[in-house]
């Protein structure tokens, strides 16, 4: 599982490159941000993403049309939570785990979570849960996740 941080609105000014240069970061506008909680398997299966959305309650998900999706849409599955700053708070990765994690995992027991360490789901009630389904959770070295985290590597990478 990783997470990671989508500003909201990007403009920044004009940049200078080299043209062979794949990858250009620029300054953001705001700090306004979309948190996007992620997760998949070895076999490259992913479960439904869990969006975090600026705001002090559930009505701040209003603005961005999520009752209108498609019915065909992936993003049905995903969840909305909401944050007063779009990131990861204590509750949330907690709520991520019983209603998105659990329900997509299937039966077999046990598995194997691995998550960079953060302390909104490094507290007693997020491990407890995990026991009690017989999920092994696994803590990534904190600063190093850029190397160890895979999925920076793969659906997160720029």
């Amino acid at each position: 599982m990783d997470k990671m941080g989508i500003t909201i609105s990007h403009k920044p000014g004009k940049i200078f490159a080299k043209r062979s240069v794949k990858t250009i970061h620029g300054k953001a506008g705001s700090r306004e941000m979309v948190t996007v909680m992620a997760c998949a398997n070895a076999s490259g299966t992913a479960i439904p993403p869990h969006f975090i959305i600026p705001g002090q309650t559930r009505r701040a998900l209003q603005g961005y049309g999520i009752e209108n999706l498609p019915r065909e849409s992936q993003l049905k599955e995903a969840k909305f939570s909401v944050s007063e700053s779009g990131w990861t708070k204590d509750g949330i990765p907690r709520l991520w785990f019983e209603h998105t994690f659990l329900p997509n995992i299937g039966n077999e027991r046990p598995e194997l979570l691995i998550f960079e360490e953060d302390g909104s789901h490094n507290n007693v009630e997020f491990i407890e849960i995990a026991r009690a389904n017989n999920i092994v959770v696994t803590e990534l070295p904190s600063h190093t996740s850029n190397w160890t985290q895979l999925l920076d590597r793969s659906f997160l990478s720029p």
